[in-house]
Protein backbone atom coordinates (compact mmCIF):
# COMPACT_ATOMS: atom_id res chain seq x y z
CA UNK A 1 0.00 0.00 0.00
CA UNK A 2 1.22 3.47 -0.78
CA UNK A 3 1.06 5.91 2.20
CA UNK A 4 -1.77 7.94 0.83
CA UNK A 5 -3.56 4.60 0.92
CA UNK A 6 -2.17 3.63 4.18
CA UNK A 7 -3.42 7.47 5.87
CA UNK A 8 -6.83 7.12 3.90
CA UNK A 9 -7.94 4.16 5.27
CA UNK A 10 -6.35 5.11 9.26
CA UNK A 11 -9.05 7.51 8.61
CA UNK A 12 -12.01 5.96 7.58
CA UNK A 13 -11.47 3.49 9.92
CA UNK A 14 -11.21 6.34 12.68
CA UNK A 15 -14.08 7.69 11.26
CA UNK A 16 -15.92 4.66 11.25
CA UNK A 17 -15.30 4.47 15.30
CA UNK A 18 -16.03 8.22 15.97
CA UNK A 19 -18.52 7.86 18.44
CA UNK A 20 -16.43 5.09 20.41
CA UNK A 21 -15.18 6.87 23.82
CA UNK A 22 -11.35 6.65 22.98
CA UNK A 23 -11.42 5.94 19.05
CA UNK A 24 -10.20 2.67 17.95
CA UNK A 25 -7.62 0.60 19.48
CA UNK A 26 -4.67 0.24 17.93
CA UNK A 27 -4.63 -3.31 17.97
CA UNK A 28 -7.85 -3.11 15.93
CA UNK A 29 -6.44 -0.66 13.80
CA UNK A 30 -3.47 -3.41 13.58
CA UNK A 31 -5.63 -5.83 12.58
CA UNK A 32 -7.46 -3.76 9.74
CA UNK A 33 -4.05 -2.86 8.07
CA UNK A 34 -2.63 -6.50 8.24
CA UNK A 35 -0.21 -5.98 5.27
CA UNK A 36 1.18 -3.04 7.04
CA UNK A 37 4.41 -3.06 9.39
CA UNK A 38 3.84 -1.71 13.04
CA UNK A 39 6.43 1.28 12.16
CA UNK A 40 5.24 2.22 9.00
CA UNK A 41 1.50 2.60 10.24
CA UNK A 42 2.95 4.78 13.60
CA UNK A 43 4.65 6.73 10.64
CA UNK A 44 1.51 7.25 9.07
CA UNK A 45 -0.64 7.69 12.45
CA UNK A 46 2.26 10.61 13.23
CA UNK A 47 1.94 11.95 10.04
CA UNK A 48 -1.53 12.44 10.53
CA UNK A 49 -1.28 13.63 13.93
CA UNK A 50 0.83 16.63 13.12
CA UNK A 51 -1.86 17.25 10.47
CA UNK A 52 -4.68 17.49 13.43
CA UNK A 53 -6.30 15.00 11.84
CA UNK A 54 -6.03 12.52 14.15
CA UNK A 55 -5.31 12.21 18.10
CA UNK A 56 -3.49 9.15 20.17
CA UNK A 57 -4.54 8.60 23.44
CA UNK A 58 -3.28 6.44 26.41
CA UNK A 59 0.46 6.24 26.73
CA UNK A 60 2.45 2.96 27.17
CA UNK A 61 6.14 1.12 26.77
CA UNK A 62 4.53 -2.08 25.21
CA UNK A 63 5.70 -1.70 21.62
CA UNK A 64 8.49 -0.02 20.29
CA UNK A 65 6.07 2.40 18.09
CA UNK A 66 2.05 2.04 18.58
CA UNK A 67 2.72 3.09 22.18
CA UNK A 68 -0.59 4.44 22.91
CA UNK A 69 -3.89 2.42 23.43
CA UNK A 70 -6.35 4.40 21.01
CA UNK A 71 -6.60 6.33 17.84
CA UNK A 72 -9.74 8.86 16.99
CA UNK A 73 -10.31 11.14 14.57
CA UNK A 74 -10.27 14.80 15.09
CA UNK A 75 -13.34 17.41 13.95
CA UNK A 76 -10.85 18.88 11.81
CA UNK A 77 -10.04 14.84 10.32
CA UNK A 78 -13.85 14.33 9.79
CA UNK A 79 -13.91 17.38 8.02
CA UNK A 80 -11.32 16.55 5.61
CA UNK A 81 -12.70 13.10 4.67
CA UNK A 82 -15.85 14.30 4.61
CA UNK A 83 -14.84 16.86 1.72
CA UNK A 84 -12.65 14.54 -0.27
CA UNK A 85 -15.14 12.30 -0.47
CA UNK A 86 -17.24 14.60 -1.56
CA UNK A 87 -15.21 16.14 -4.41
CA UNK A 88 -14.59 12.03 -5.37
CA UNK A 89 -18.07 11.84 -5.93
CA UNK A 90 -18.34 15.13 -7.75
CA UNK A 91 -15.73 13.91 -10.15
CA UNK A 92 -17.52 10.28 -10.92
Amino acid sequence: MKPKEIRRKILETTYEHRHDDFGIETRQLESILKNVDEKTLHQEITYLEQKNLVTTKGRFTGKPYLNYSAVAITAWGIDCLLYTSDAADERS
